[in-house]
């Protein structure tokens, strides 16, 4: 089985800032472990996924595809709402299915879950050899005997803004259930979003 993910990104009701950059008109930079609340409402991501079976020569079988856009309709200082539509094609075929809402708060809590949030002073991410100067704020949610502490790394100066993040989960027993990093690696590199030319950020992730 052979998988192509292609996505694409659009930050709708943006001005110009300095150095080419699109800002959402009344947004904020969200220092915090999602990246939505930078964003105007209207603004959408869209992820192809092509997925081809082949047989014991190599040959292409099926092939199906699944298009999920998910677009920002609600935004504030403590919670966002998604929209999520879900469109599959298979053998010449396409199957829509009924779009969901999902709503959350900005540091990803359920209602049960408490939050706490702790400012850690300033440090530097190195990108392409270059320091950059960011503030580490520190998220901890807890709840249902589990908990995990999100640590970024906030650039006000630099998009896109969020440069590191480090999210370590706990379970009840108070191991270790999980490690997730997220550097940018490279920033300024030209990309084509539909018909123009954006500044786009290369991002690795990495989960233990």
């Amino acid at each position: 089985m052979r998988t192509t993910l292609l996505l694409n990104i659009a930050s709708l009701g943006a001005v110009p800032m300095p150095g080419g950059m699109a800002f959402a008109q009344g947004g904020r930079t969200h220092c915090g472990p999602h990246a939505w609340a930078q964003h105007g409402i209207g603004s959408w991501k869209q992820v192809r996924v092509v997925t081809e079976a082949l047989d014991k020569s190599g040959r292409v079988e099926t092939v199906s595809t699944s298009d999920t856009k998910t677009t920002l309709v609600k935004v504030d200082e403590r919670s966002y709402t998604l929209k999520v539509e879900v469109t599959i094609e298979l053998a010449g075929k396409r199957f829509q299915a009924e779009p969901k809402f999902v709503s959350q708060d900005l540091n990803g809590e359920k209602p049960s879950e408490k939050v706490a949030v702790k400012q850690l002073g300033s440090a530097e991410v190195i990108i392409s050899g270059r320091p950059y100067a960011c503030q580490v704020v520190q998220t901890t949610v807890t709840g249902n005997g589990t908990s995990r502490a999100s640590t970024v790394y906030c650039s006000e100066q630099t998009p896109p803004f969020l440069l590191k993040s480090v999210t370590k989960g706990m379970d009840g027993d108070g191991k270790a259930s999980f490690e997730t990093t997220v550097e940018v690696h490279a920033l300024e590199m030209p990309s084509k979003v539909r018909n123009e030319i954006k500044p786009c950020a290369l991002v690795a992730t990495v989960r233990k």
